[in-house]
C-alpha cells in the first residue's frame, strides 16, 4: 500500500499543466530556469517553484552552471505518461457509436 501511496504523490505533483508541459519540454531538451518559465509563459520565479517540486520528487535534475540553472528529466517512467498523455490528450475525440 505504501507504494501506492508514493504513486499518489508523484502524480499529484505532475497534476499542474505547468509541469506536465516543463516535464514534456525537457524530456527532449536541458533547458535553463528562465528558458522553461519563458517557454511556459510563467513568471521565473513561479517556474524556480515549480521546478523544485518536481525536482523534490526526483523526476527533474537541476545542475547550476554559472549564472544559469539548468533542468532536465532524469525519472525514465516520465516519457511513457507523457506519451499517454500525448496520445489522449492532442488527438481528435473519437465519436461515440450509436446504440
Amino acid at each position: 500500500m505504501a507504494h501506492m501511496e508514493q504513486a499518489a504523490g508523484c502524480l499529484k505533483v505532475i497534476a499542474h499543466p505547468v509541469r506536465l508541459q516543463m516535464i514534456e519540454v525537457l524530456l527532449d531538451h536541458r533547458l535553463s530556469v528562465g528558458e522553461l518559465a519563458k517557454i511556459t509563459n510563467t513568471p521565473q520565479n513561479v517556474a524556480s517553484e515549480h521546478l523544485k517540486r518536481l525536482k523534490d520528487h526526483q523526476l527533474i535534475s537541476m545542475e547550476r552552471e554559472g549564472r544559469y540553472v539548468y533542468c532536465r528529466v532524469v525519472e525514465p517512467g516520465m516519457r511513457p505518461i507523457i506519451q499517454c498523455i500525448q496520445a489522449r490528450y492532442t488527438s481528435p475525440p473519437t465519436p461515440n457509436p450509436k446504440p
